[in-house]
């Protein structure tokens, strides 16, 4: 089981809203600076404890073409903890159901279930470690004991490996 970090506004879909409450995601305003900081603290908090179900996110924070990876946003790296990287695709032969850019939901929703069936290949990949930490441990930012170049550089190495 897992708890996703997800924009504030899917709260508002039928039944996805009802899904993000149940999970108990951590919902992000990408407009409000104060949001963004307490889902960061928050993401941080959770990881560290292991009696919450583990975070998955999506580092790209949006779908695309297909085509490449899109740049990475940092919160999945900020807490400085090792971090799993997983590769979605989406194999299809009309109707490609993970880019949405353009298409109204209920348009989207009535492609998929037009098509005879919709298909994801799940690749997991082997666990990645944040770089070495400050011998003396301090804490740069948000509990994070990487610098902003570590955690960009951190960052970084997970896209091009998952690029490959």
């Amino acid at each position: 089981p897992g708890s996703f970090v997800s924009r504030k506004e899917n709260e508002a879909w039928p039944f996805v809203g009802t899904m993000i409450r149940a999970t108990q995601c951590l919902s992000v305003s990408r407009s409000d600076p104060a949001s963004r900081k307490y889902v960061a603290s928050t993401i941080t908090s959770r990881a560290k404890d292991h009696a919450w179900p583990r975070i998955i996110m999506f580092p790209e924070g949006t779908t695309g073409n297909g085509t490449g990876l899109l740049t990475f946003r940092q919160g999945a790296f900020n807490p400085g903890l090792p971090v799993q990287a997983c590769l979605l695709q989406y194999p299809h032969r009309h109707f490609d159901i993970s880019f949405t850019y353009g298409t109204s939901v209920p348009l989207i929703m009535l492609r998929c279930i037009a098509q005879w069936y919709n298909c994801v290949v799940v690749t997991w990949l082997d666990p990645y470690h944040p770089p070495e930490n400050p011998k003396d441990q301090t804490v740069v930012s948000d509990g994070c004991h990487l610098t902003k170049e570590q955690v960009n550089a951190y960052m970084d190495d997970v896209r091009q490996d998952m690029a490959k």
